[in-house]
């Protein structure tokens, strides 16, 4: 199965092209906050890098956040677009979700995002030896960081 992963909901977007689970190639815009203007050119470029035509995708899987509000929308847009254009599947992936399946961290965890304003988002998750997957254990949150303390501190009491 051939794929494009878009991310728009960082400053620096990027695409990422996967081939039956396997990175064949991962791009970032050139700079902060050129989605709407480069990453269209850029996915196309990186198509052509692989070797494939826009035609030979079977998905497209777009980062739905949280994050950037209008990057969010230019990503999903992307990602609908080609979707309906080509015929195939789209989807939008969490953030967090992400992150966690990335990282090869065990026992409990939290991916953390500043959300300005004295909050950050994130969401607790497990992963039970490596190589294993990272089970969620709540939904996304919006937190002060005092707050998440609190809450890994419930999650994952000290000498529990």
């Amino acid at each position: 199965m051939r794929v494009l992963g878009i991310e728009s909901t960082e400053a620096r977007g990027g695409v990422a092209i996967v081939e039956d689970g396997r990175l064949v190639l991962e791009v970032l815009l050139p700079e902060d906050r050129a989605h709407g203007r480069l990453l269209v050119p850029l996915a196309r470029a990186a198509l052509e890098r692989a070797g494939w035509k826009v035609p030979d995708l079977d998905r497209v899987a777009v980062d739905r956040g949280p994050g950037s509000y209008t990057g969010i929308r230019i990503g999903i847009a992307i990602a609908k677009t080609l979707s309906l254009s080509l015929d195939v599947p789209a989807a939008g992936l969490d953030r967090f979700d992400l992150v966690a399946a990335r990282v090869s961290l065990t026992g409990r965890f939290a991916p953390v995002l500043d959300t300005r304003r004295g909050h950050v988002g994130t969401a607790l998750f497990e992963r039970a030896a490596p190589g294993q997957p990272a089970r969620r254990l709540t939904e996304d949150l919006s937190l002060t960081p005092a707050e998440l303390l609190v809450r890994i501190q419930l999650e994952n009491p000290v000498g529990a």
